[in-house]
């Protein structure tokens, strides 16, 4: 979050900190909202939002009783959020779905290199999914890239 990763932020806001609460849902649970437009959904969908927002909350407590009381400020982003700000589909934020057919049939396209000279891919779809695919992603373009790199770096991965 904001406070954890930025070393001016104590300063900045003192004795305020920021969390994030993460959970996986299914696309279907928001589907009945699907064409409408951010903003203006309606007071179901508000109702839907608060009750995911206090199960969250409570998970949050749960794990850090001594949270309660303080939270000031609580904005939750569905499926529906990630299809406006993040052009996907059905909510997704993790890349490309971890199906078989990712890992079979497409794998040998989702390579750093390409057919167009000069281009290169990187990021989690290239090796597996999560934060540290998408890092070792980076080191497997840059190794790509540069064979110098790559001998220079070998070491990284041994």
């Amino acid at each position: 979050t904001s406070s954890s990763k930025d070393a001016d932020w104590g300063k900045r806001h003192p004795g305020i900190s920021t969390v994030q609460v993460l959970a996986p849902v299914n696309y279907d649970w928001f589907i009945a909202y699907e064409n409408t437009k951010l903003q203006a959904r309606g007071a179901e969908y508000q109702r839907y939002k608060e009750h995911w927002t206090q199960l969250l909350l409570e998970h949050l407590y749960d794990q850090f009783p001594q949270v309660r009381g303080h939270v000031a400020f609580t904005e939750l982003g569905t499926p529906l959020t990630n299809n406006h700000f993040m052009a996907t589909t059905e909510g997704e934020v993790y890349g490309i779905a971890h199906t078989t057919q990712r890992y079979s049939q497409w794998q040998s396209d989702l390579k750093p290199s390409t057919p167009v000279p000069g281009l290169f891919l990187t990021g989690q779809d290239i090796f597996c999914d999560g934060v540290g695919a998408a890092l070792v992603a980076g080191a497997l373009t840059a190794f790509r890239m540069s064979s110098a790199c790559a001998l220079q770096n070998v070491g990284l991965f041994l």
